[in-house]
């Protein structure tokens, strides 16, 4: 099991997240951590989930441009799908988070 960083991306438009794919991908030689580019205006939600080489994993909020509450029950959300279920995959949790009623 390797080391892995995964940015997620989230507009609110409606009401919902929409998912955000970066402009750019700079990835490191392994192809598990990288550099991702997003235009500034698109973002309201950035978020990494990362897991060690331990498989210990965590959620990091990066930014978010929404009332405190809604950042928290994102950051609820996934700390729950990812810390929660070692099974879940990072898409399972982006697809879990454009599912949120805002």
């Amino acid at each position: 099991m390797g080391a892995v960083t995964h940015p997620i991306a989230l507009r609110a438009t409606d009401n919902k997240l929409i998912l955000v794919r970066p402009t750019r991908k700079e990835f490191s030689r392994s192809g598990n951590h990288g550099r991702f580019y997003y235009l500034r205006d698109e973002v309201d939600v950035l978020l990494y989930l990362e897991q060690s080489n331990s498989g210990k994993r965590s959620v990091i909020l990066s930014i978010c441009r929404l009332p405190q509450e809604l950042c928290s029950r994102i950051t609820d959300v996934a700390e729950a799908l990812w810390i929660g279920f070692d099974t879940y995959y990072t898409a399972d949790v982006e697809k879990a988070l454009t599912l949120l009623h805002l």
